[in-house]
């Protein structure tokens, strides 16, 4: 196994669950910050955003 590779094994098997949990949360809001179509995230009437307001709660 590559050195980094390694690192990367080590670093994600000694994320509890909960942490894990809030790391797929967090990557999953920005890909559909990133990649959902521009009239549905300008459709928001919120202040903060959905999607900023469920980044709040998570951290």
């Amino acid at each position: 196994m590559h050195c980094s590779a390694a690192r990367r094994n080590q670093r994600l098997t000694m994320l509890s669950p909960s942490d894990a949990l809030i790391s797929a949360s967090e990557r999953a809001i920005g890909v559909y910050r990133r990649f959902a179509p521009i009239s549905l995230r300008e459709a928001c009437l919120f202040e903060p955003t959905c999607s900023e307001y469920a980044l709040l709660a998570i951290r």
